[in-house]
């Protein structure tokens, strides 16, 4: 199979597509699927998703595998000659090889359907960068009928040598969400501060305010942070603008300590707006949940790799940076598990990240492994 499966990587590699708008992609993994029979396709729930259903002989448990196959709006700068051909865009967090590992899996499972009762889910998810459209697609009735038991995913990690896994039980990636804090005040002249309500001053003192928010709302046992990325307002060195706003992201590795710091974000920015006697406006949007591994999950996840043969290690910490797969995991116990891109690899988002085929066998082997495993379980 891998010969085919490098082939559909590289295909999925030319024609990255961002959240929501992979339809090329949805197009190329549907056309793969269409050759194994033993799969039901169901249309998409929402445009560019693919879910696919494998059934064994026999009613049974589920297992729910996801990959996700959204790219990023970053140049290809990794010189391959399957490199992208949509200028602008590249697959530089690895996600042409999530969506293959899948795809290989789910080909091999097909073969072994009369070797297992129960179903196995295949879910290749659109819009995981930024949008968090895992929860969409699950609103939309995606992993229903049956429920999953069990689910699933991968994700590439550099700096392991390639095909090695890493696990970790507990909390793997943060609770996120991005936030919109705008100030709207009175303009006027640089001349006259007095007559004006100027929102850059209401604006640089929240953004210092917010600094001792870690620190006096949560407890040193708790990690968390709130990080200001952009600030704007103004055209004119001698013109008070009207509105000025800044943007950035709260992490934290528990959904309750990201609330305390969201709560925090809104209290700092609307008495400090209030002090300078302007307005305040915090929008907060894009929330990830922490993904937080069953034990049990992990264990057998453990299990399967030692049987299987397949390198790992444990993950020492968990990481700040988020992950919707969090979604799935709030509807069943499950394991989210990383696969080494190489010790030389470029980093998630590096324009010259390029997922090695070498991963790819070790990527299958779990999967596959992993839902027999939890069908048997």
């Amino acid at each position: 199979m891998l010969p085919e499966l490098i082939e559909l990587r590289h295909d999925l590699h030319r024609i990255p597509e961002i959240a929501g708008m992979e339809y090329k992609t949805c197009k190329r993994i549907r056309e793969y699927l269409s050759d194994i029979p033993e799969l039901e396709t169901a249309p998409p729930f929402l445009q560019t998703d693919t879910v696919s259903m494998l059934h064994g002989r026999s009613e049974g448990k589920n297992v729910t595998l996801r990959a996700d196959i959204d790219a990023l709006e970053l140049p290809d700068s990794g010189g391959k000659p399957y490199a992208s051909t949509h200028p602008g865009f590249s697959h530089a967090c690895g996600h042409d090889a999530h969506m293959t590992m899948l795809c290989g899996a789910a080909k091999l499972l097909a073969k072994l359907r009369n070797e297992f009762s129960g179903s196995v889910r295949f879910v290749f998810q659109p819009g995981e960068e930024n949008v968090a459209m895992a929860k969409e697609l699950i609103s939309a009735g995606a992993i229903d009928a049956p429920s999953p038991d069990l689910v699933a995913a991968l994700h590439i990690v550099p700096k392991y040598p390639v095909g090695k896994m890493v696990i970790r039980k507990g909390t793997v990636s943060a609770a996120s969400a991005h936030f919109e804090v705008t100030f709207t005040g009175r303009g006027g002249h640089g001349s006259r501060p007095d007559l004006a309500r100027n929102p850059v001053l209401a604006l640089a003192a929240a953004v210092v305010n917010l600094q001792g928010a870690v620190q006096n709302r949560i407890t040193p046992f708790e990690s968390g942070v709130i990080s200001v990325a952009t600030v704007s307002g103004g055209t004119l060195a001698n013109i008070i603008p009207d509105t000025a706003k800044f943007t950035g992201t709260i992490r934290a590795l528990t959904d309750a300590t990201a609330e305390k710091l969201v709560e925090a974000l809104k209290d700092i920015c609307q008495s400090t707006a209030k002090l300078y006697q302007v307005e305040c406006e915090a929008v907060v949007s894009g929330n990830y949940p922490a993904t937080i591994n069953d034990d049990a999950a992990v264990e057998l996840a453990q299990k399967v790799l030692e049987e299987n043969g397949i390198p790992y290690e444990w993950e020492p910490s968990s990481a700040m940076s988020s992950e919707d797969f969090a979604f799935f995991l709030h509807r069943a116990p499950g394991v989210y598990l990383r696969i080494g891109s190489g010790e030389e690899s470029p980093d998630l988002h590096n324009s010259a990240l390029d997922a090695p085929d070498g991963m790819l066998a070790n990527g299958i082997k779990f999967l596959v492994n992993y839902a027999l495993a939890g069908l048997q379980a």
